[in-house]
């Protein structure tokens, strides 16, 4: 069960997100430090985060990744910002 999500969730995010992934990445305005650290121990408390792939079950994201940008933002409304 774990390995099809993985594999499915994964492709979605390929297919789906990296596009916008990528024209993030290339304009990102960074977030604090103190910031992504809030946003990253915030996923790593929710029970949507996949500690083996380190990837929301929500919206298929790497959070390492995503805690770091500006104009990224929880799925859930989870990060104080």
């Amino acid at each position: 069960m774990r390995a099809s999500w993985h594999w499915a969730c994964s492709l979605t995010m390929a297919l789906r997100h990296m596009p916008r992934f990528v024209k993030a990445a290339v304009k990102a305005k960074p977030v604090s430090y103190d910031t992504a650290k809030a946003r990253i121990s915030t996923c790593y408390g929710c029970a949507k985060l996949d500690l083996i792939t380190g990837q929301c079950r929500e919206c298929c994201c790497f959070v390492r990744l995503k805690v770091q940008w500006a104009d990224e933002a929880c799925p859930d409304g989870k990060w104080d910002e």
